[in-house]
């Protein structure tokens, strides 16, 4: 519904509706900026949201970084793939270039309706593993454990 387009993907809940989300607070917690504003930091730690969905809606993809100094977490990037044809294909191939620019420490997906993609996207990890080797951002896109590397997590 109209509505629930409101709550799940424009993230605008009524005062009716506020529950934890509070207008006044979050309106409140706003600052502005641009995400183009927005470039890596090296002492932030980032992480990479997906929710996959049809090409009607399309698949988000959301960059979160924290600022350690003020204990700060902030929105840096966000995109959202809705093509007609290949958009998961799509979606994967930004999650890659993501995950080179922002160079998470995890990236969390919908299993619900990704396990294909994070199935590529594992195979991918898997492949510039043994092209580019262990250090290299792609590489990490494969599942491995947290103290060797990047896990992908699924939500």
């Amino acid at each position: 519904t109209d509505e629930q387009y409101r709550h799940e993907i424009l993230a605008e809940f009524g005062e009716q509706e506020e529950g934890v989300y509070q207008v006044k607070y979050v309106e409140a917690a706003q600052a502005e900026y641009e995400y183009a504003e927005m470039t890596p930091q090296p002492t932030w730690t980032y992480m990479i949201g997906v929710d996959w969905n049809d090409v009607k809606i399309g698949t988000t993809i959301a960059i979160v970084g924290h600022n350690p100094h003020d204990g700060l977490f902030c929105v840096v990037d966000k995109h959202t793939i809705s093509r007609a044809e290949r958009t998961q294909l799509a979606a994967c191939n930004k999650i890659a270039e993501l995950n080179r620019l922002w160079r998470p420490a995890a990236i969390y997906v919908d299993q619900g309706y990704g396990a294909t993609q994070i199935e590529v996207l594992q195979g991918f990890g898997a492949s510039e593993l043994r092209t580019k080797g262990p250090n290299h951002p792609d590489s990490r896109l494969r599942t491995v454990d947290g103290a060797t590397g990047q896990e992908v997590r699924r939500a």
